[in-house]
């Protein structure tokens, strides 16, 4: 959950999707005009900033590349350097040679750099103050904020420890409201619910699990106080996701007269507030002064508490530590929410995979009733066995990583490299940029036979004493190097577990009736998004009922 993680560092296939928009061509002559104004209106600064225009280079030499053909021609033929490196400029390169890059990005940050990276996404994607004494602070204190992230959501056994806190088994008995009585629950208030009986509901599936999803994860970093009391928390950070993120990456201003990037903005602005009024809070519970509103801030993550006091050791005020803080709200959930969806719906929808698992899981995920008669609920959950012993589980969500992910990692060169890849050696200038979109190999049928089917088992090998495991390979879901996402344990120990428990507790099935099958997927901010959401008929396992 870095501020700015690898997979949302380039929108890919950003262009394809403005393409299709009714008003594309008017969408992309307000792109290049605001390219335009931030190159002629950009003051002496000792900011370095991403180009606006390098996620869309990106996103057009992926599609190329990925089409062969004429696209790989023609990418070919306007790059300014030969074999694994595109690009069409001297100030940005695209390294597509796979054998190259872990090498290349376990480089030390002092010469192959993502602070210019995240400072970028902060300002302009995420809307802290685009000052210089802001950006000596970020550079400042860069080290202590993310150190205080590892601890929790790198850190194993924390990582584990904080998703028996979350009380998994508990909300997932309570996935869906059949009562017409009843309150809905907070992730359950897009899902666009309809009762069938007393015993099923018909729901949109992506929306309910990524809100789920989402109020699982949250109060695990702010505390339950802040996720009850934010009471648009769900609708402002998706907006800010799908109407807002997408375009101010590519420099859209944020004064464009596009209505959903407008909303996205204004949602953005009231998560920077509730965030602001969270840290006051905080400091006030850190200083042993009463708390405004009376809030509980007893299960506040130590993560924001330690980031309270390298914020206040660096002279943050309130106000920017909001700010700052958004990153780390968005990234903890912008793409893995959103997986949680593609993975359930692949494992319900291959067949005979929904039984394989729910055999593989069911040590470590086990349950009894109460009482004679009484629905059986889940008493004991493992975590760690999940992760640790149940290969068909982890590969089949790799494979969802494969065939949803979108991950691309950037750097800034602060000193000249020498880069070696697809048999040609390059002299790397300082101050140029580099990238790797990871989600072009995702496809190659070299690395991954029938690369369009869904292969639950793809990922599963023997090690040396002939135990199936299942291993990332080649798969890059995280990034690279430093840059490497910093919430990647906590990411795929929060999806194992969630998606064992659904299965374990819950039946669904198509609500029109038909066969399974996937939506198909549109570009996202990091993770693809489905073109339409499934409908589905919500159910307790039968003979949980």
């Amino acid at each position: 959950m870095n501020a700015t993680t690898e997979a949302a560092a380039t929108q890919l296939g950003l262009v394809a999707r403005a393409s299709s928009h009714p008003y594309a061509t008017a969408l992309l002559v307000l792109i290049a005009s605001a390219l335009l104004l931030n190159a002629v209106s950009r003051k002496a600064s000792k900011q370095v900033n991403l180009p606006a225009w390098v996620p869309i280079e990106i996103a057009l030499t992926s599609v190329l590349v990925a089409s062969g053909g004429l696209g790989l021609r023609l990418c070919s033929m306007l790059r300014r350097r030969t074999g694994a490196l595109f690009g069409v400029t001297s100030k940005h390169s695209i390294l597509l040679d796979i054998k190259g890059q872990d090498r290349f990005f376990a480089a030390p940050s002092s010469s192959l750099s993502g602070h210019m990276r995240d400072w970028t996404m902060t300002t302009r994607v995420f809307g802290m103050d685009a000052t210089d004494e802001l950006f000596d602070k970020a550079n400042a204190s860069s080290k202590g904020l993310y150190v205080a992230v590892e601890r929790l959501f790198v850190n194993d056994a924390a990582s584990t420890a904080a998703i028996l806190r979350a009380d998994v088994p508990g909300k997932i008995a309570r996935l869906a409201t059949f009562s017409p009585d009843a309150k809905l629950q907070k992730w359950e208030l897009s899902a666009q619910r309809r009762i069938i009986d007393d015993k099923a509901v018909e729901v949109s599936l992506a929306k309910l699990l990524r809100d789920f999803g989402a109020c699982i994860a949250i109060p695990l970093l702010y505390g339950q106080d802040f996720v009850d009391r934010y009471e648009t928390i769900l609708s402002d950070l998706w907006s800010f996701d799908n109407d807002a993120f997408p375009l101010l990456i590519i420099g859209v201003p944020k004064w464009a007269p596009i209505k959903g990037l407008r909303e996205g903005v204004a949602a953005r602005s009231r998560m920077h507030k509730e965030l602001e009024g969270l840290y006051r809070r905080i400091t006030q519970y850190q200083n042993g002064e009463p708390v405004d509103f009376d809030a509980d801030m007893s299960d506040v993550s130590a993560v924001a508490l330690e980031r309270n006091k390298v914020y206040i050791e660096h002279g943050y005020s309130v106000h920017h530590r909001g700010q700052s803080d958004l990153g780390i709200f968005w990234a903890q959930n912008g793409n893995t929410q959103p997986l949680l969806f593609w993975f359930i719906g692949y494992v319900y929808s291959t067949p005979g995979l929904l039984d394989s698992i729910r055999k593989e899981v069911a040590p470590y995920v086990q349950l009894a009733a109460a009482n004679p008669g009484d629905e059986p609920e889940i008493t004991s959950y493992d975590p760690a066995g999940l992760s640790r012993d149940c290969p068909l589980l982890k590969s089949a969500l790799f494979e969802t990583f494969r065939l949803t992910s979108e991950p691309t990692s950037i750097r800034y060169l602060n000193r000249p490299l020498t880069l070696h890849a697809g048999g040609h050696t390059h002299d790397l200038k300082a101050g140029t940029w580099l990238s790797a979109p990871h989600a072009v190999a995702q496809y190659d049928p070299e690395l991954y036979p029938d690369p369009t089917k869904f292969d639950p088992a793809r990922f599963i090998e023997e090690d040396e004493s002939g135990r199936r495991i299942a291993r990332y390979g080649k798969l890059k879901p995280w990034g690279l190097g430093t840059g490497i996402c910093k919430g990647r344990t906590f990411a795929e120990k929060e999806i194992l577990a969630i998606g064992a428990a659904i299965v374990t507790l819950w039946d669904m099935e198509p609500a029109d009736g038909a066969a399974w099958k996937m939506p198909g997927t549109i570009p996202g901010t990091g993770v693809k998004k489905p073109t339409e959401d499934m409908r589905v008929i919500l159910r307790k396992r039968s003979w949980a009922a």
